[in-house]
């Protein structure tokens, strides 16, 4: 019976980091999409792209904000070194109505290793009909070991935020109308210029000297939107907690 539940819980987590992946397309974020006429980085089309293609290639950076999309409300707080090779963070996903329950997952990817812990309302939503109330009970809130099996598969959902190629390709959608240059401010102690999408108020703020990287990207006023802030500090360590094997919280939960 343990066994059976065991292989349950696996598939509970899988789908649900699935369903969270499934929100990566960050298009509605941004409102910009792929960049036409492109021919150099003193042009708008040219500096969105060269600020894109900057994060793509980064190497440590940490990503703070939220991303709302047809409702739901998608919370970021990620860590990333060797460009996504090892990541560790949180992600929450819930109704953007105030009040509404949210599911909140963290994380640590570090190599073939992966350690996550999640809340009662994760398990829950996404393993309510399959798992016995005692179980869920007993996984919210505890740091598990995902089985070898599982890892390559959960890593590959959760690699929408955090790698750098797959979240700078995100922010790609349909094509960008007529991107213009925005006025220079500052955002956190760094001179930026925003490049805006005309047909609403989506901008990208870059840095004026330096590199591209982008600092700060603002939703759309409309159904979608939301905020994503990024840092580039030169080194990150990571440390995962003590964390138990799934199958032997599940067992625990059974016999108990």
């Amino acid at each position: 019976m343990a066994g059976r539940h065991g292989r349950s819980a696996r598939r509970a987590a899988g789908g649900g980091l699935a369903g969270l992946a499934g929100l990566a397309g960050l298009a509605g974020l941004a409102g910009l999409g792929t960049v036409a006429g492109a021919s150099g980085p003193t042009t708008p089309a040219g500096l969105l792209h060269a600020s894109l293609a900057a994060l793509a290639g980064s190497s440590t950076l940490t990503v703070q904000g939220t991303v709302v999309q047809g409702g739901t409300r998608v919370g970021l707080d990620l860590r990333i070194t060797g460009g996504g090779a090892n990541t560790a963070g949180t992600v929450s996903l819930g109704s953007s109505k105030a009040g509404a329950a949210q599911q909140q997952i963290d994380f640590y990817h570090l190599g073939s290793r992966l350690e996550l812990r999640a809340n009662e309302q994760f398990w829950v939503t996404q393993a309510g009909k399959q798992l016995p109330k005692a179980v869920i009970k007993k996984l919210a809130g505890r740091w598990v070991i995902v089985p070898p099996s599982e890892v390559k598969s959960l890593a590959g959902d959760l690699s929408s935020f955090t790698s750098p190629k797959q979240l700078a390709a995100g922010l790609l959608g349909g094509p960008v109308t007529g991107a213009k240059l925005g006025p220079i401010t500052t955002v956190d102690g760094v001179r930026v210029r925003a490049v805006e999408d005309a047909a609403d108020s989506a901008r990208v703020e870059i840095p004026v000297t330096g590199s591209p990287r982008p600092v700060q990207i603002v939703g759309s006023a409309g159904g979608s939107g939301g905020n994503l802030s990024f840092t580039y500090p030169a080194h990150l360590t990571l440390t995962p907690p003590k964390a138990v094997a799934l199958t032997v919280l599940i067992g625990e939960a059974l016999a108990g």
